[in-house]
């Protein structure tokens, strides 16, 4: 079986409690959004693993809730073999990474990111996103266009775990999109994948990070950990 932990960590806000949190727990894969590529050696020395960035926008604007700037966006961090890996923008073009806008949280690209490599014998396939906002979480016409791309993209990729930050609540249109196709992980008794102490928005009872996987793996342990970022960290071991 495989470890993984998926999490929005939501820049360089919450680096050092991150850290301290890898200093005692380890994992094989670890799955990140919204992490600046500068604090990629950081991570990469703590994991002790490699990392593989999909960057997806340019902050490097004013932004009263993070302290550094620069290009941020999707990593994943493994020590196994890599034999495959790639990158799907169903939002934007990865030779043109946009700069940020705080008055539009869509203003940057959206990409899926994904590695493949062998653990006894077996094949796993990893992937993460950060998909399309939405005020409320309500579904748009912007998501349902992004999530057919998403889905038509993963379909080629599977049999896959599909991890992230979806910016859509289970219960909705978007995640059932999702979950008509995938596993959904998420045990039934949690209520929110949001931080009801580190979010900057109080009471936000919505599971909008997932962890999909096709249904020739098995989820046998998952954990939801709060903590650690304004969102709560996925956890769970995989065969």
């Amino acid at each position: 079986m495989i470890s993984l932990l998926s999490l929005n960590i939501e820049g360089d806000k919450h680096i050092e409690r991150i850290v301290n949190y890898f200093q005692k727990n380890k994992f094989d894969v670890v799955c990140f959004q919204e992490v600046f590529q500068s604090d990629l050696p950081v991570f990469e020395e703590i994991l002790g693993m490699k990392s593989y960035f999909t960057p997806t926008m340019n902050v490097s604007c004013e932004n009263p809730f993070l302290a550094k700037k620069g290009i941020w966006g999707l990593a994943l961090f493994t020590k196994e073999e890599i034999i495959s890996r790639g990158e799907y923008y169903y939002v934007g073009d990865k030779n043109i990474i946009p700069q940020f806008l705080p008055q539009d949280p869509n203003s940057g690209n959206r990409a899926v990111s994904w590695i493949s490599f062998v653990r006894h014998e077996k094949v796993y396939t990893v992937c993460t996103t950060h998909f399309t906002w939405s005020i409320g979480g309500r579904a748009t016409k912007e998501q349902l266009v992004n999530m057919k791309k998403l889905i038509n993209y993963l379909a080629k990729k599977e049999p896959l775990i599909l991890c992230g930050d979806f910016n859509a609540p289970r219960g909705g249109l978007i995640f059932q999109m999702l979950s008509n196709r995938y596993m959904d992980n998420i045990p039934d008794h949690i209520e929110t994948t949001i931080d009801q102490r580190l979010h900057r928005e109080k009471n936000l009872q919505l599971i909008v990070d997932g962890l999909f996987t096709s249904h020739i793996y098995n989820v046998s342990t998952i954990q939801i950990v709060d903590g650690l970022s304004d969102h709560k960290s996925i956890q769970a071991l995989i065969t």
